[in-house]
């Protein structure tokens, strides 16, 4: 498959739109929920908004259950070389490695693995996601990718970088606006060939979907925390009462004097009481 400049900004497309309609996993993982921005804000009343954070629960749950035992590799063979030159080769960098992979995967459906030889020579792998890289499969059944890149940017630089990883080099890019504008332009930084004799990123689904772990039960998320808001806010404007007086007139600058001093004079006649909320004692126990 030729990798052209044009195949290379419609894979940056696909990303962009992907990366969209992902980061609602992240942010339900992060406890960024819908509640914090759309709850119905009353008007001097208790406002709190409660976030009940069952998506990392669920996610660390579930990662933690598959792999709390480290991976280890058996030889169908019982060639002893060939686990040994497993485990020199990954012992180095997988202690968190493959949780985090499986992690990723639950939150967004889909994770990646880059693979790379580092500065000493030792091979690793590194850990992406749909919202930094987009993978170019060729729609057999064995999916066998064709193209990935990667899209980064580095610290106090506000440029935008994009790598693309083909079966045999890696292609840099600075990513900028074209001369019309909204246009994506790639500037060309430099390429180098790699080891692999394959693109060297694989994807790890969480299922045969894609599914993000928790996807299905976001509207429950919603509802619940909601609904605990709600129930919350209800006790908590228990505490707020009125202060009536009947057959009294009293300024404002008077009721503040009062306040202060935690004393009220009425006329002869005047009654001065609280007006608190009626709120049902076993509704406060359950909540």
């Amino acid at each position: 498959m030729e990798i052209t400049e044009n195949l290379i900004l419609e894979c940056l497309k696909e990303l962009q739109k992907t990366a969209l309609s992902k980061q609602i996993y992240q942010d339900y993982y992060e406890g960024k929920h819908r509640i914090l921005k759309n709850y119905a804000m009353q008007d001097s009343r208790s406002n709190m908004k409660l976030v009940f954070n069952f998506p990392r629960k669920f996610v660390d749950n579930e990662t933690g259950y598959l792999l709390c035992k480290p991976v280890n590799f058996i030889s169908k063979t019982d060639n002893d070389e060939e686990i040994d030159a497993i485990d020199r080769n990954i012992s180095h960098w997988d202690k968190e490695h493959n949780i985090n992979l499986r992690k990723e995967s639950e939150i967004y459906g889909e994770s990646y693995e880059l693979n790379y030889i580092n500065s000493d020579g030792e091979f690793c792998g590194h850990i992406l996601n749909p919202l930094n890289c987009y993978v170019l499969e060729d729609g057999t059944a064995e999916r066998n990718v064709l193209l990935a890149i990667n899209k980064f940017t580095k610290k106090f630089d506000d440029k935008g970088y994009l790598d693309v990883y083909t079966a045999s080099n890696i292609i840099h890019y600075e990513i900028g606006e074209g001369d019309r504008g909204g246009d994506t332009e790639l500037k060309l930084i430099g390429s180098h060939n790699h080891i692999f004799e394959r693109v060297p990123v694989i994807v790890c689904p969480a299922n045969s979907e894609r599914k993000s772990g928790f996807q299905d039960a976001i509207s429950l998320f919603d509802a619940y925390n909601a609904i605990n808001s709600d129930l919350c806010n209800e006790i908590a404007d228990h505490r707020n009462a009125y202060l009536v007086i009947e057959n009294a007139k009293i300024d404002e600058a008077d009721l503040l004097k009062m306040k202060s001093m935690g004393i009220i004079q009425v006329p002869k006649g005047g009654v001065v009481k609280w007006l608190t909320k009626d709120i049902n004692d076993s509704f406060v126990k359950m909540n």
